[in-house]
């Protein structure tokens, strides 16, 4: 073979060989992010169930508090979707005028908590909206936010 072909043999073999191995690479990189962001919602979703039981806790005391006045609080816990959403913590708050307002945890697999003020479903308006990251959240957290609620709603 003529030497210029051998070259040019050898510089695609190389070239063919570098993509095979970038190629395994971002596989393998791939493989890498999806197992850590596997942990992270692993960790994220045993996070939440312990917070669940808190958040309950705290609805069951800011409703005996708030008793005298007809304030009714009903924690509605449910699955997320599996990709993108651990779960959903609602607060079904009931005034003394019977109007229902909403105070919902939605939990993201990533760790970040949306939190959302809503009129009733029927109306669906967004009355706020915030985050904070669960891996942060404590007790005094929750019970912050539920009573920003309580306070802005009733």
């Amino acid at each position: 073979m003529p030497e210029n072909i051998e070259r040019r043999l050898r510089q695609m073999i190389a070239r063919k060989r570098a993509e095979a191995k970038a190629a395994l690479e971002r596989e393998a990189k791939r493989a890498q992010d999806a197992e850590d962001r596997d942990a992270i919602a692993a960790n994220v979703a045993a996070k939440w169930d312990q917070d669940r039981h808190i958040i309950s806790e705290i609805a069951a005391y800011f409703e005996a508090k708030l008793s005298e006045f007809g304030v009714k609080l009903a924690p509605d816990f449910r699955l997320g979707d599996g990709h993108t959403i651990v779960g959903t913590g609602a607060i079904r708050v009931i005034g003394s005028d019977g109007r229902d307002r909403h105070f919902t945890l939605t939990v993201h697999t990533q760790g970040a908590v949306s939190v959302s003020y809503e009129t009733p479903p029927s109306k669906a308006v967004l009355l706020r909206r915030k985050e904070f990251q669960i891996a942060t959240a404590t007790r005094a957290t929750y019970e912050a936010e539920i009573l920003d609620f309580l306070e802005f709603a009733l």
